[in-house]
């Protein structure tokens, strides 16, 4: 059985077996949030669709193949 966050909270790498996790990246969610208020507020067409950076840090609480992950 494997088991995963999300957020990558502060506990989750105390916590036995370390809880692997989803990370965002907030920087970036920031600064397309700030760039595409700038552009509305200058009256210029904004995308739809904004991809958000992410990723899996992968820690004790996966299985790899079956196995617990060292």
């Amino acid at each position: 059985i494997s088991i995963i966050g999300f957020d990558n909270l502060s506990f989750a790498s105390y916590i036995r077996p370390k809880l692997s996790t989803v990370v965002q990246d907030f920087y970036g969610m920031g600064e397309t949030a700030t760039r595409i208020l700038v552009e509305m507020f200058e009256g210029k067409d904004v995308e739809k669709i904004h991809y958000v950076g992410h990723w899996i840090k992968l820690r004790q609480s996966t299985a790899k193949n079956g196995r617990q992950s060292p």
